[in-house]
């Protein structure tokens, strides 16, 4: 029975300390996955401000091949603004949950 608990004991303490790990090794990705997102984040900002100059400005028409790539440059970095907006706040959130 002694032998029996031994043996579970430790393949309890070699399984917990591999999911210890397997648990390190995902927090440093999840890390750098939020550092990257808010480096695009910031450089989404810069870009869509840039075009939202441009585009007061009216340099580009609507009416030419130009312009059509230009206003269709515009909705796909308002979409990736929002996009970025959503998850840093996400991410924002669950850090300060953690952190409590």
């Amino acid at each position: 029975m002694i032998i029996i608990l031994s043996v579970l004991l430790t393949v309890s303490i070699c399984v917990n300390i591999f999911l210890g790990y397997a648990l390190d090794i995902n927090l440093d990705k999840i890390e750098t996955y939020q550092n990257w997102l808010l480096d695009i984040k910031k450089e989404v900002s810069v870009t869509y401000s840039k075009l939202k100059d441009l585009d007061d400005k009216q340099m580009f028409e609507k009416d030419d091949d130009v312009g059509f790539v230009f206003s269709e440059m515009v909705k796909l970095i308002e979409k990736l603004k929002e996009r970025t907006e959503w998850k840093i706040q996400k991410l924002l959130d669950l850090n300060q949950r953690k952190k409590q």
